[in-house]
């Protein structure tokens, strides 16, 4: 099956999910690719 053409294009429909341990994600809707939701907290530098 072939990828949708915004997914193809990069240009990603995101949805936030939580994995069993709590931690939060986005998830493509239309390809299923997956990417770690960053935050705030990670660029401290402490």
């Amino acid at each position: 099956m072939k990828k949708p053409l915004r997914c193809r294009l990069h240009l990603h429909t995101w949805k936030t999910e939580h994995n069993e341990e709590g931690q939060r994600y986005q998830r493509c809707l239309g390809c299923g690719t997956t990417r770690d939701k960053l935050t705030l907290n990670n660029f401290s530098g402490t």
